[in-house]
């Protein structure tokens, strides 16, 4: 009797002991539920720890959260793509509801894109101009760009060119401390020209 008390004491700590190490297993595993692109529209994050082929201070689009994962658009040096990331290895951006006017103003960056933001004589408003590149093979490039006054709601500036409802170009942008989270429409100029990204403030502008 002994001995069995022993034997089943001995598989049970085997068993509780295999328990943590196929949870832990199963928490390194993503979703198997596909992570779909779904634009620049969300929650900006900063990478804390190496995770997802991205290094620390890589930035990602947050999209929902599914358990222990994350399902964002992840840039990174080596290309950007849509795709699941361990949520304790990021860490959201705070964005002011209401930022002053001030905090918009400046020069950013995106790549080689440039966006300038500055003040405007309507009220509301602020002034914005902009360029963007599209690299294609054979040393094809198109170009893009956008001029005139935006309208500003709390950390959001609304930008339209032209009146055309279908072919104005319409930019998008919120504000995230140093960084804007940018969404346009496609229609801003030449083919695969586009301004949506994660931008971010030009030092010292």
């Amino acid at each position: 009797m002994t001995r069995f008390i022993a034997l089943a004491i001995s598989c049970g700590l085997l068993l509780a002991d295999r328990a943590p190490i196929s949870a832990t297993m199963a928490a390194q595993e993503p979703p198997k539920v596909g992570c779909p692109f779904d634009g620049y529209d969300g929650k900006l994050a900063e990478v804390t720890t190496k995770s997802a082929g991205l290094d620390r201070g890589d930035m990602v689009v947050i999209y929902r959260s599914e358990g222990d994962w994350t399902c964002a658009y992840l840039t990174g040096k080596n290309g950007s793509s849509p795709g699941w990331i361990l949520t304790k290895t990021i860490r959201p951006i705070a964005s002011d509801p209401n930022p002053p006017r001030t905090a918009w103003l400046g020069t950013w960056g995106f790549e080689e894109n440039v966006i300038k933001i500055g003040r405007a004589d309507t009220p509301g408003k602020l002034a914005l101009s902009g360029k963007a590149i599209w690299h294609g093979n054979g040393g094809v490039a198109h170009y893009g760009s956008i001029s005139g006054e935006a309208t500003l709601k709390g950390n959001q500036l609304h930008f339209v060119e032209g009146e055309d409802p279908v072919y104005s170009c319409v930019v998008d942008s919120i504000l995230f401390t140093n960084y804007l989270l940018v969404n346009d429409n496609g229609r801003c100029g030449g083919m695969n020209v586009r301004f949506s990204g994660i931008w971010k403030r030009a030092n010292g502008k």
